[in-house]
């Protein structure tokens, strides 16, 4: 399947229960750490890191594969 972008992607992703946003984590502290828990995690969902503390409208996503 080929996409327009990574927001096309994401959206894709969304529609199959598979991703899982996560609003004003902060990314010394939960960024990392939470991406680790996910990784380990039986479901291994894509994690969206959106509105993160001290960065506006910086947006990370994890586990994209």
């Amino acid at each position: 399947m080929i996409f327009e972008d990574y927001r096309a992607f994401l959206a894709a992703v969304a529609d199959t229960g598979e991703l899982r946003t996560l609003h004003g984590a902060d990314l010394k502290s939960d960024v990392g750490a939470i991406t680790e828990i996910t990784a380990w995690s039986a479901e291994h969902p894509l994690v969206l890191f959106d509105a993160i503390d001290g960065h506006p409208g910086a947006r990370i996503a994890v586990h994209s594969f």
